[in-house]
């Protein structure tokens, strides 16, 4: 038995050691020079949920993200790929402003016109959602011929929210002052939203909708921005707000496969995980990250 104890022991040391060995970067990717610049994805984290409410805890989204990716295969067995042949590298978290959620909007920006000026798509991990439109500023000032897909339980159109006009709950307002976009999933609005809505002839879909009408309403390249509540909360509980009745795993995959098939997918971020004890909905962002990335990359057949 001591010998049978030695024996477990050493096997789980070398574990351990091969685990803690991995960089701690998306799926334990390597973070040097040449890896960057062999990449043709660049994650930025953004710490930041200084609008979110009622509840915060969307500044630990991008760790738990990063973290719970360290743990999952790289091998998508659906398509017969291998994400690590693909290249992607992890910054550093973002420096945000504790002061103003414009000025950490500015650094988002600034940041992703970095990544596409050096030719590779960007993923911004939140973070609450406000921190999208700096995503979409920076698209903006490089590319042409763009929409925005809104994957989300919530409108988030209100023109302001306690002062602010970039918070979280008005990330959609301003995208929409800016870019062409459509949303998906929505089943949570004020009546000023419905309203504006409704003044503006927006494209907005609740959860039943017609993928290939969707299709239609997006142009060449889509940029998508994925609040994690626009999944059921039984799928994805460790949200800031959750919202019942929402979106199921395949239901989403499927509209995400379809636009990579016939759109060009450009970027995406994924906002609004407030990850708690329950590790699942970490891992759910972490795989729902590699889906789009072998959807985009390897599903023109």
């Amino acid at each position: 038995m001591k010998h049978l104890n030695t024996f477990n022991n050493t096997i789980l040391y070398d574990f351990m050691e091969l685990f803690h060995s991995l960089p701690y970067t998306f799926l334990g990717m390597e973070k040097s020079k040449d890896a960057f610049e062999s990449a043709k994805v660049v994650l930025l984290p953004v710490p930041y949920d200084g609008t979110q409410y009622p509840y915060k805890g969307a500044a630990n989204g991008a760790r738990a993200i990063i973290e719970a990716s360290r743990h999952i295969e790289t091998f998508d067995d659906e398509l017969n790929l291998e994400l690590e042949d693909l290249g992607i590298y992890t910054l550093d978290e973002l420096e945000i402003s504790l002061e103003s959620a414009l000025e950490t909007i500015k650094r988002v920006q600034e940041a992703v016109e970095e990544i596409l000026d050096n030719k590779k798509m960007p993923i911004i991990l939140g973070g609450e959602h406000s921190i999208s439109l700096g995503a979409v500023r920076a698209i903006n000032a490089k590319m042409e011929n763009v929409s925005v897909l809104q994957l989300d339980a919530h409108a988030d159109l209100r023109n302001e929210f306690k002062g602010c006009k970039y918070a979280h709950t008005c990330v959609m307002r301003r995208i929409n002052e800016i870019s062409h976009y459509v949303g998906v999933g929505i089943r949570s609005m004020s009546k000023e939203e419905k309203e504006f809505i409704e003044e503006n002839e927006l494209d907005i879909y609740g959860t039943n909708f017609n993928s290939n009408e969707i299709l239609e309403k997006l142009k060449d390249k889509v940029y998508i921005t994925i609040d994690l509540d626009v999944f059921d909360p039984s799928i994805i509980p460790s949200v800031g707000n959750p919202e019942p009745q929402g979106l199921f795993w395949i239901e989403i995959l499927e509209l995400l496969k379809k636009i990579a098939q016939e759109k060009e997918i450009i970027g995406f971020d994924i906002v609004e995980l407030s990850p708690n004890s329950n590790k699942i909905s970490d891992i759910y962002a972490a795989k729902l990250i590699c889906k789009i990335l072998s959807f985009s990359f390897f599903s023109k057949f």
